[in-house]
């Protein structure tokens, strides 16, 4: 997983906290400890992506999970005081979102399939079938697990 490396700077310094619609923001658990950062980027003719990493609150220089760049977390929230939940998609791309559940109390994450028959009855992402979208463990995964997942899924 990337971010073993440190750090050479604080990514919490000078962000506001909540989605404020700033550019850059951070949402920190409410159960303390963990920080979610989201950076909004412009990739190309006005197409946004959200990056995002976590960090421990006590070390924010190296994330504790932190995706490859293509992925995009347009949701985030903290379902309690240490599972954060997170929608993602691949930019670019096709594929179905996905959600993950972290649960940082227990050190592990669960990654769940998009509900493609409730979004095809709102009329979204009708170009999706089934056999679209991403396959992953029935299981729950370990915090390196996952971001080995979301760096190496494809």
């Amino acid at each position: 997983m990337r971010g073993v490396a440190k750090r050479t700077a604080d990514p919490l310094v000078g962000l506001r906290e909540g989605d404020d619609g700033s550019l850059r923001f951070k949402l920190t658990a409410p159960g303390g400890g963990f920080v979610w950062v989201s950076e909004h980027h412009e990739v190309k003719m006005s197409h946004w992506i959200a990056r995002g990493a976590l960090y421990r609150l006590d070390d924010a220089r190296t994330p504790v999970f932190e995706p490859a760049p293509e992925w995009s977390f347009d949701r985030v929230a903290w379902e309690g005081p240490l599972v954060l939940s997170l929608l993602a998609r691949r930019y670019p791309g096709t594929d179905a979102p996905v959600t993950a559940r972290l649960d940082l109390e227990a050190g592990t994450a669960r990654l769940s399939p998009f509900d493609l028959a409730a979004a095809h009855a709102a009329g979204a992402y009708t170009w999706l079938s089934e056999r679209d979208l991403p396959r992953f463990p029935d299981r729950d995964l370990t915090l390196a697990e996952l971001g080995r997942w979301f760096s190496d899924s494809g």
